[in-house]
């Protein structure tokens, strides 16, 4: 007997065959002989009323999955002798994660038997480690959380077409009354910090929260953002990418609703549309360093506008004079995370060590990176003479090196410096290491006439961001003298 089709889905072949069972009862199937399996689904079942009216009189218990159409999986359990239906939908494949003889007589082989049934509902390639089935609910919780953001880009006159959103590619216009604008464009990556969080969900007992992997993809989103806004660019559109070395991976609804909050967060704060992205499996390419069984590689593009055209920050007017001013950043953002993991796992608690502070090194590393958009963005409509913008990213303090020309910046006054970096000195970590590598508490840099000064500071206020004097750029040797721990020389990545 073939498995009855959802009538909300277009199921073209069925996945799987029957599974003969005597009784079940919530998520437990109970088979002949008294053995009892368990079965944990990674989502949430919920009734479907639509597929209330499948089906015919039915005597005898058996289980279908089935669905080509992954968008309409299902589940279909039918109680003995009655002709009642018992429809759940599913938003993920049928997986696995334990099985358990109630009689404890080789479970080992209860499972190799399982895996074979199970395995030959997959199609080869599947087999071979892309499993749509698996990819697809992840992807179908990412364009929902990307449709509902296509009309943030409006509040700088970027207008999306609705119509195309096949997950192919974003189509846009700019409808403001600038002629002259432009457009900024850049891609950037994560880098190791979803690693961490990978390792807080499977070690992180009651100090994990489900809200770690949507802070990931908004650290993946703000560092293209902010990198764009060095430009003068405001972002508008932004496309992800989400690369795992297994199909398994993105079977776990509770992380996938995680990650597109987060992205719709990280869109509805800074005006960003989510259109489209890509969210491949990987097995010959990506693999995770163990213990963390697996950890996907996260980046994306960003499309920011420049407009008016006049908007445009080149740095080319970087000159000897200006101040250096810093806005505050919200900890370790996503710059220097393997040093961070190279410490933590030679401690006897690795992430869960506690800080002075009260969080553990997982909480206090998996911060979520701070958005400079509102800052920016209100220096530019200001009229600010802004002559450079600078993210702190890679290369910590010594990345003010950034410009060629032979300038020295000379760093008299600093910020307040977050635990987690304190934490690396106690652990000992060398200074050097750690104002070349950490952002050491400043996340942005804005390089201005010693007029414009008071007020950014004003203006950075207003718009929620602490932003400090830091120093001024002088004539001289390119490097930067940190005033702050004895005039300590830094100079430019390779020197």
């Amino acid at each position: 007997m073939e498995a009855p089709a959802s009538s909300s889905a277009t199921t073209k072949t069925s996945l799987g065959r029957a599974l003969t069972i005597v009784k079940f009862s919530g998520r437990t199937l109970y088979r002949r002989g008294g053995s009892k399996v368990c079965i944990h689904i990674s989502v949430t079942l919920s009734l479907s009323a639509d597929l209330a009216i499948i089906g015919e009189k039915y005597v005898g218990n058996t289980i279908y999955y089935s669905g080509a159409e992954v968008n309409d999986c299902c589940m279909i359990a039918r109680r003995q002798q009655s002709s009642s239906i018992i429809t759940k939908h599913v938003d993920n494949s049928l997986k696995i994660t334990s099985l358990r003889n109630q009689n404890n007589s080789k479970p080992h082989r209860m499972r190799r038997k399982w895996n074979k049934v199970m395995q030959k509902t997959q199609s080869e390639y599947a087999q071979a480690g892309v499993d749509p089935a698996k990819i697809e609910p992840f992807k179908r919780r990412m364009v929902e959380a990307g449709k509902r953001t296509l009309r943030f880009p409006e509040r700088r006159h970027v207008y999306l077409s609705e119509e195309v959103l096949h997950g192919h590619g974003a189509v846009y216009r700019y409808g403001g009354s600038h002629q002259d604008h432009m457009w900024c464009g850049t891609k950037e990556g994560l880098g190791n910090k979803n690693w961490m969080a990978e390792w807080m969900y499977q070690f992180g007992g009651s100090f994990m929260k489900m809200a770690f992997f949507g802070y990931t993809m908004m650290c993946n989103m703000r560092m293209a953002v902010n990198d764009a806004l060095a430009q003068g660019g405001l972002p508008v559109v932004y496309e992800d990418e989400v690369a795992s070395g297994d199909s398994d991976w993105f079977a776990d609804d509770a992380r996938a609703e995680a990650i597109a909050n987060g992205a719709y967060e990280a869109c509805r704060e800074d005006g960003i549309a989510l259109p489209a992205g890509e969210s491949p499996s990987l097995r010959y390419l990506v693999k995770a360093t163990l213990p963390v069984k697996s950890a996907p590689v996260m980046s994306g593009h960003i499309t920011s506008i420049i407009a008016p055209g006049s908007h445009l920050i080149t740095g080319r007017r970087l000159q000897a004079g200006d101040h250096i001013l810093g806005a505050t950043s919200s900890g370790l953002h996503a710059n220097g995370i393997s040093l961070i993991i190279k410490r933590a796992l030679e401690l006897p608690d690795q992430f869960l060590t506690k800080l002075p502070n009260g969080n553990t090194l997982g909480e206090e590393a998996l911060t979520p990176t701070r958005s400079y958009v509102g800052l920016i963005e209100s220096l530019l409509y200001a009229g600010v003479d802004i002559h450079a913008l600078l993210p702190g990213t890679g290369d910590g303090v010594a990345k003010l090196t950034f410009d060629d020309r032979p300038f020295t910046y000379n760093i008299r006054s600093w910020v307040k410096v977050p635990d987690i970096f304190l934490f690396m000195r106690e652990l000992g970590v060398s200074l050097m290491d750690c104002l070349t590598t950490f952002n050491w508490g400043v996340g942005y840099y804005i390089f201005v006439p010693a007029h414009e000064v008071d007020r950014i500071i004003s203006l950075g206020k207003a718009t929620g961001y602490e932003v400090v004097d830091l120093g001024t750029v002088e004539d001289g040797e390119r490097k930067v003298i940190f005033g702050p721990e004895g005039d300590l020389p830094l100079y430019p990545k390779g020197n």
